[in-house]
């Protein structure tokens, strides 16, 4: 797991975007270099947490750091916070896979049961995007 650094416009960023995908990548290569057989990136330090949709800053600050591990790792990369059917596409092509968690469940919150219609746009936007390969 790389915890990516608070990203810029978020309360406890302290560094700039380049310095955080310094970090990103070097975390990458000491965790392929033990031999785990994937990395997966998150943006657990951006608290507060948000209670409204993640602005494009975030989503193009988490692009960026996973297009960079994603070029200099070997193994795949997984990005596992914040990915929703409004911004999949921005992600697509920098990750091998996903980890979707609140976003399918009702109103965003983890605690309440899956909403079939989130679930349904979440699927239509994957089939909408086109096939790739690493």
């Amino acid at each position: 797991m790389i915890h990516v650094g608070a990203l810029p416009g978020t309360a406890y960023n302290t560094k700039t975007l380049s310095a955080i995908i310094g970090r990103a990548v070097e975390e990458a290569a000491m965790l392929e270099k033990a031999g785990v057989d994937a990395v997966m990136i998150e943006n657990m330090h951006d608290r507060p947490y948000l209670l409204r949709r993640v602005g494009p800053e975030i989503v193009a600050a988490m692009t960026a750091v996973g297009a960079a591990v994603r070029q200099t790792a070997r193994i795949p990369v997984v990005v596992g916070s914040g990915v929703t059917a409004d911004n999949l596409a921005d992600y697509w092509s920098v990750a091998d896979a996903f980890i979707v968690g609140s976003y399918f469940k009702r109103d965003g919150i983890w605690s309440n049961p899956p909403d079939p219609r989130r679930l349904e746009r979440f699927i239509k936007a994957v089939e909408a995007l086109p096939a790739r390969g690493r």
